[in-house]
């Protein structure tokens, strides 16, 4: 007899997840330059410059849940979008940051600085600000200020991991993730600035996030 896992889910604090995949990339980045500019660490700094560098930003807003159905999303037209490698990759210095957000650019000049001067640290991160990234990781990233709680409809692909990051940027906030049946896929309360969670689907599906709390907060989601 052949069963089906419905669904695989885990959200723990950022720091205890590898930093692989665009969500994990983007949340870990913001933990080390956070360390690096409280304690004026050159190397943190040049970390986070790495994991942010061939990161490219899309800003997507959520939609609100809607409590009264659970259709699965559309898969009409939802093909994932390929990065066009002679015309994705967009200089930093005509592409600003997004509100709320970490520059790799910026994130070398300030790791730069706090390096000796003629030393190894100093050489190599310039070598790697002069790199030229490779095609870039897509992230969706939604921003909002909120005080109470909110709703908002995720849809999700199936059949594969999906990890999701949500970045406390100022504030105190607490949220779930919920399947169609009500089932919590992910939930987290803690203290953390960033929370990563990974769900896999067995199909498709509109899942239900809900946020609470007063914060300024960013969702990412490939």
């Amino acid at each position: 007899m052949r069963f089906l896992l419905p669904l695989f889910l885990l959200a723990v604090p950022v720091e205890a997840q590898p930093t692989e995949g665009p969500a994990a990339r983007l949340m870990e980045a913001h933990r080390l330059a956070a360390l690096g500019e409280t304690a004026r660490d050159p190397v943190l700094l040049f970390a986070a410059a790495r994991l942010m560098q061939g990161l490219q930003l899309t800003e997507t807003p959520l939609s609100p849940a809607d409590p009264t159905t659970s259709a699965e999303p559309s898969t009409e037209g939802s093909a994932e979008p390929t990065p066009d490698p002679a015309a994705t990759v967009p200089d930093p210095a005509k592409a600003p940051p997004l509100p709320g957000q970490l520059s790799a650019p910026a994130l070398f000049d300030a790791a730069r600085a706090l390096a000796p001067e003629d030393s190894a640290l100093r050489e190599a991160i310039t070598l790697a600000a002069s790199e030229i990234p490779p095609p870039p990781a897509l992230l969706q990233v939604s921003l909002h200020s909120q005080e109470g709680s909110q709703s908002f409809a995720l849809p999700l692909p199936g059949g594969s991991p999906v990890q999701i990051g949500l970045l406390r940027l100022k504030g105190a906030l607490s949220y779930s993730l919920s399947a169609p049946d009500g089932m919590v896929l992910c939930q987290d309360a803690s203290t953390s600035a960033a929370s990563l969670c990974t769900v896999t689907l067995p199909e498709s599906q509109t899942l239900t996030l809900t946020t609470t709390g007063t914060a300024d907060w960013l969702l990412a989601q490939p």
